[in-house]
C-alpha cells in the first residue's frame, strides 16, 4: 500500500493525499529514492535498467507497475474459460 501511495503522491503533486492517521514509513521512502535513483542513472531508459532494478526492487509495486502490469505494459491478459 506504502509503495501506490508513494507513487501516487509523486506522479500527482497537485492533488495532496490526506493519510490520516496513516504514515508512511521512512523506510518505503529511502526505498522509493533509491528506485528512482536507478531510474535517472539510466535517463529514464527503462529497458536499459531494468535488470537493476530487478535486482534490488523486483518485489516491489513500482516495478510491477512499470514492467509487469498489463495496464502500463499494454501485454493482453489471457482470459481462463471454464467448461
Amino acid at each position: 500500500m506504502e509503495e501506490a501511495i508513494i507513487l501516487f503522491m509523486t506522479l500527482n503533486r497537485d492533488y495532496p493525499v490526506d493519510l490520516g492517521r496513516f504514515r508512511i514509513r521512512s523506510q518505503a521512502q529511502k526505498s522509493f529514492a533509491g528506485y528512482s535513483s536507478i531510474m535517472m542513472n539510466y535517463r529514464k531508459d527503462m529497458q536499459a535498467a531494468r535488470k537493476d532494478l530487478y535486482n534490488g526492487y523486483g518485489n516491489t509495486y513500482w516495478y510491477y507497475i512499470h514492467y509487469i502490469s498489463p495496464l502500463t505494459t499494454h501485454r493482453k491478459m489471457l482470459e481462463k474459460t471454464t467448461e
